[in-house]
């Protein structure tokens, strides 16, 4: 574990590099930590959650029954219908195993000004909240249900930002295989410039599409709701009947699309278009499998464990450890209820606007 230092010269230029975990010298240390990003933890709010008891099993089963078709036609006096047989299916999902270990030397933990067992707990509880939202987005983003941007055949060919159709045409899929919708009708408050918003859907996407999807028509932002609250504090707004969540953990696929060309699309490597998808999804389309155990609420079974003092493999006490390990499953329910948009974003913003 280092030390990165940076430097303020009072005008507004920083600068500085990695140093080691000694104490900081011929300065005032304050000790309250800067405040860092913190975790900003949405599709869980989509999900159905589960538990696996301890020592039962690693592979979960969901089921369901089988809708059958909706027949018409009279029956005769005195015949019976032909009678139907009850089918099921099932989804299966295996829980995978996770850790993660942070190192503290004996300077840092003897000599060092800072707590820093105290602070790699801290920090990795927060790495534990940023793994299973990666996870779940890697999962969640696997659905067979896709609709690319502008048309195109594949991911490979995405060169637009995203429109207003692809969300209806999401919306009517979804609609189709009578998807239940998260939030129902809000009428509108009583204050000037807010409107009433549809019952909706969830769409989860990358923050980086903010300014196109404030272009489309129709789209309202929280400010706009009227009476009804908003269901977390990253939802951005509502476009007809989605209600559209973000966050900069909903990475895209780097470098994944067409190339850049005039297309005016982020690209992280400069050549082809980084593809962002928008996860639209209905009630119960969407699961999450934790290990029920001693961690907080069952959350996977979570245990951090500080681990420090002399031992046949460390008889100096040199090194601590804080460490954790966990189980996650993350899986989607049913195929039918989720669609992924796949789109790109306007890089150059002052191009939205001529």
């Amino acid at each position: 574990m280092g030390t990165q230092t940076r430097q303020y010269d009072g005008v507004g230029d920083y600068g500085g590099a990695a140093t080691g975990p000694g104490n900081r010298t011929n300065v005032y240390a304050e000790l309250d930590l800067l405040e860092r990003a913190r975790p900003q933890l949405v599709l869980d709010l989509a999900c159905d959650k589960k538990f696996i008891p301890a020592n039962k099993a690693e592979t979960i089963a969901f089921r369901r029954a089988v809708n059958v078709d909706a027949h018409t036609d009279q029956v005769t006096e005195g015949v019976n219908p032909a009678s139907r047989g009850l089918a099921y299916e099932d989804v299966f999902g295996t829980l995978g195993e996770f850790a993660e270990i942070f190192e503290i030397t004996s300077r840092m933990r003897e000599l060092g000004e800072d707590n820093a067992i105290r602070d790699s707990s801290d920090v990795l509880a927060d790495l534990v909240a940023n793994i299973k939202e990666a996870v779940g987005w890697a999962a969640f983003t696997q659905g067979t249900n896709v609709i690319f941007g502008g048309g195109v055949a594949d991911r490979d060919f995405v060169a637009t930002p995203v429109s207003l159709g692809e969300f209806q045409e999401a919306v009517r899929s979804l609609m189709a295989a009578k998807a239940t919708r998260f939030t129902t009708v809000d009428h509108g408050g009583l204050n000037e410039g807010t409107y009433p918003i549809e019952a909706a859907f969830y769409a989860f996407t990358h923050t980086d599409l903010h300014p196109d999807i404030r272009m489309l028509p129709g789209f309202k932002t929280t400010a706009e709701y009227g009476a009804k609250k908003i269901v977390s504090e990253y939802e951005f707004g509502a476009i007809e009947n989605a209600r559209i969540l973000t966050t900069p953990q909903l990475t895209p696929y780097e470098n994944a699309g067409a190339a850049v060309g005039t297309t005016n699309l982020k690209s992280t490597g400069g050549t082809t278009v980084d593809v962002y998808p928008i996860l639209v999804c209905g009630k119960h389309a969407l699961g999450t499998v934790d290990l029920k155990g001693a961690g907080k609420k069952g959350y996977g079974g979570v245990k951090i464990n500080v681990l420090s003092g002399a031992s046949k493999s460390d008889p100096t006490d040199q090194r601590s450890y804080v460490a954790c390990r966990w189980w996650d499953l993350k899986l989607i329910l049913n195929d039918e209820w989720v669609v992924r948009i796949e789109v790109g974003a306007t890089d150059d913003l002052s191009q939205l606007y001529v």
